[in-house]
């Protein structure tokens, strides 16, 4: 058959085992077929399994990501984050699950403006002519509580 098309090249003696590969997601089979096919054709190959982890984007606040249910999005969804997470740690146990998070902002977390607010949050640090929404560390411990014991 034809040869898959190389998508990023490394050097194995400097970067093996040095490449997070990041997802972004909303739904666990999506999470899982992305990351299979990445874990296998690593290992289909005899490569070096250039990918050490794999990190699930939880803070992307743009519209393109939030829309389907990704991103920032995550973070107003606690069972589904968990369980975009789980699936990955469950079929995949020999890599390393991570999360990148925003800090929830007092009104944006467990509410249904969530992703309006992390917004907001993320364009008053840019843009300091703006009021900036403080960083709620309580309700966003929580969540990382959540995400570890779920």
């Amino acid at each position: 058959g034809k040869p898959m098309p190389v998508l990023l090249r490394i050097d194995p003696r400097l970067e093996r085992q040095k490449l997070i590969c990041q997802l972004g997601t909303g739904e666990p089979e999506l999470a899982l077929k992305a990351a299979l096919h990445i874990h296998n054709n690593n290992n289909n190959n005899n490569s070096t399994d250039d990918v050490a982890s794999f990190d699930i984007n939880m803070g992307c606040p743009k519209k393109f990501s939030t829309a389907g249910g990704m991103g920032s999005a995550l973070l107003s969804d606690v069972d589904r984050a968990c369980r975009v997470l789980r699936t990955l740690r469950n079929h995949i146990p020999d890599k390393p699950v991570s999360a990148k998070i925003r800090l929830l902002s007092s009104t944006a977390a467990n509410s249904s403006t969530n992703n309006n607010n992390l917004n907001n949050n993320s364009t008053n640090r840019r843009n300091k002519s703006l009021s900036a929404v403080a960083p709620d560390v309580t309700k966003t411990l929580d969540f990382i509580q959540a995400l570890i014991e779920r």
